[in-house]
């Protein structure tokens, strides 16, 4: 925890989550074996995000934000159920309208998981998580975290905040600001 102070109106505690991201580049075909490209994820908890560019957008920006309790094993079979269509014959070819995808990963200690990834996905808005997720805002105990990225980040924030993302914020004397 530490205190964080913006000008005259803003004064809270902050939990500090850093998330150092490594990544792995998506060879460019529609027929890509995710398997083989990912293998070396490490067996640790952490963070996920696949970003890239999409027909919806302008420029790269964060496509999938998820969670893993072991990354080497969840990461591809979540990419293929949120990225990947079924075609005839049981085929699944990546979406057409998406491409120079990147999946990058962040170790992070299992209890901030659930959170650090709620965050991060209402900072980013990706195109292909939950709407409910998405237009949400933070749980009580979300509001004070403040989340870091940094390493291979892409276009991942620098800094997402779980005080930004409510609905409203408290200045010194407690009352809710627009």
């Amino acid at each position: 925890m530490f205190d964080v102070v913006i000008g005259d109106s803003i004064a809270y505690q902050a939990r500090l989550v850093a998330l150092w991201w490594d990544a792995r580049v998506i060879p460019e075909r529609h027929d890509v074996d995710l398997k083989s490209s990912l293998q070396d994820l490490p067996e640790n908890p952490g963070i996920y995000a696949v970003t890239g560019r999409h027909d919806a957008s302008a420029g790269e920006r964060v496509l999938y934000i998820g969670q893993a309790t072991d990354l080497s094993s969840r990461v591809v079979a979540s990419v293929k159920d949120c990225l990947f269509e079924q075609h005839h014959g049981g085929q699944r070819l990546l979406f057409s309208d998406i491409w120079n995808l990147t999946v990058r990963w962040a170790r992070l200690a299992e209890p901030l998981i659930d959170s650090t990834e709620r965050v991060l996905i209402m900072s980013h808005s990706p195109p292909f998580n939950s709407q409910i997720v998405r237009r949400t805002q933070p749980r009580p105990d979300e509001h004070d975290l403040l989340i870091m990225n940094a390493g291979r980040k892409g276009p991942l924030l620098p800094l997402a905040s779980g005080a930004y993302q409510a609905w409203g914020w408290r200045n010194r004397e407690g009352l809710i600001t627009p």
